[in-house]
């Protein structure tokens, strides 16, 4: 199990120190919780949380670019490419496919 400071730091480097608290709002604390992100309210909350911690429209199109490609890595291996369990990658990403473009995106008004 890989935390999601360690995956987002795979993402890109300062990426888990910058971004694990949007993850962590919205209930995802480990690899394995990024199957919740296959429903769509899931998807968008933690959207939402990452612009509001102030992720500009290229650190989320990476993040989101992330989460789809979570499936893509040996087929037989039950970890993907990212460290995430192989079956979570697979349930994430018709949500987060589906996601409004990054540029439809707004941080909610304080």
């Amino acid at each position: 199990m890989s935390s999601i400071s360690e995956w987002l730091e795979s993402v890109k480097e300062g990426y888990g120190s910058r971004f694990v608290s949007a993850f962590e709002e919205v209930g995802v604390e480990d690899a394995e919780d990024l199957s919740e992100l296959a429903e769509e309210e899931a998807a968008e909350a933690l959207f939402a949380a990452l612009a509001k911690s102030g992720a500009k429209a290229v650190q989320l199109q990476k993040i989101r670019r992330a989460l789809t490609n979570l499936n893509k890595g040996p087929s037989n291996d039950s970890v993907d490419a990212h460290g995430a369990p192989a079956q979570a990658a697979k349930a994430v990403l018709p949500a987060v496919a589906a996601y409004p473009p990054v540029s439809g995106l707004r941080a909610p008004p304080p």
